[in-house]
């Protein structure tokens, strides 16, 4: 009769076996890889706002300096922030051939849209002169490319592929431009300088459709077995990733906490808030804050930025 010890010894070395041999496949899988593909917002970078909306909230703000802005009509430049979400969502629904009058798609042959779309509504409503358009559109990339945050575990990850010589690529289902993306991701690290951007308005394919993998599956030559893919949206990031074969990895973005998401409710258009529940977002992120510290980031944002900021009004003011 086998001994309980012995049991005990022959389930731990099976277990050490089985380890060993599922690390040896790992490395095995990994050495096969010929492409490596990371989401952008959220995977490699983030901004100083809570929400992709907040850039409009910090334009809004900006459209207030009647010097410089007043020649744009004061109902665009009040309302900018609701103008600018509403406008990307009817931008969707005129290339996607929407009958307005029916509530129906005549043809859907287009999953995304480019920035130049979204403006084009403004023209076509009569908010902004074309000209105005080009201008305000410029705004908007120069305020995406200000509020850049950098997330350091992936960034890292790519500065360690790129120096063992591997096939970096960056993709991202976003309306701005490869050119707009490229800029963002240099504003946070320089090692992205050869790192190349596919992004779903260029090709109007998307992610979340799978087609995005398959136009880069094309353009890259290799089977998709051989990639292995990161980022932060469950379904276009990882399960669509996974179907395909794709060596897929979920990044687990910080959320925001309840307190987080009761302000921002309460004030989602307001710059100065997006850009203090952002703080705290940005700082449980970069340290890896959990459980009480999370807390206290959110208590030392809440509390001291507004704070810090009165103080240095007044030193201003004081001269």
């Amino acid at each position: 009769n086998t001994s309980t010890p012995q049991i005990y010894e022959n389930n731990f070395i099976a277990y050490v076996e089985r380890v060993l041999a599922d690390w040896d496949e790992k490395d095995n899988k990994n050495a096969d890889m010929k492409l490596y593909s990371f989401d952008v917002f959220d995977t490699l970078i983030t901004r100083t706002t809570a929400t992709p909306f907040g850039i409009f909230a910090m334009m809004q703000q900006k459209f207030q300096d009647i010097e410089k802005w007043g020649d744009i009509l004061e109902y665009t430049r009040n309302n900018f922030y609701e103008l600018r979400i509403n406008a990307e969502r009817l931008a969707r629904a005129m290339k996607n051939g929407t009958d307005f009058e029916k509530g129906i798609r005549t043809n859907g042959v287009f999953e995304d849209v480019t920035l130049e779309d979204i403006y084009h509504v403004f023209v076509f409503s009569n908010l902004l002169t074309e000209d105005q358009a080009e201008v305000v559109k410029n705004l908007e990339i120069e305020t995406e490319i200000e509020a850049v945050v950098g997330i350091p575990r992936n960034i890292d990850l790519v500065k360690e592929l790129v120096s063992e010589g591997k096939r970096v690529i960056a993709i991202s289902d976003m309306y701005h431009s490869s050119k707009t993306i490229k800029r963002m991701l240099l504003a946070a690290d320089s090692v992205f300088e050869n790192v190349d951007v596919y992004v779903s308005s260029e090709y109007s394919m998307t992610k979340g459709t799978g087609n995005l993998y398959r136009k880069v599956r094309d353009i890259e030559g290799i089977g998709f077995e051989q990639w292995q893919h990161i980022g932060d949206n469950k379904k276009g990031d990882y399960e669509l990733a996974k179907n395909f074969g794709i060596t897929a990895e979920l990044y687990p973005i910080s959320w925001r906490t309840r307190f987080e998401e009761f302000i921002l409710n309460e004030e989602l258009n307001d710059s100065f808030v997006q850009r203090q529940v952002a703080f705290a977002k940005n700082t449980r992120i970069k340290y890896n804050l959990r459980k009480v510290q999370a807390i206290g980031a959110d208590l030392a944002t809440f509390l001291l930025i507004p704070y810090v900021e009165f103080i240095i009004d007044n030193c201003m003011k004081r001269n």
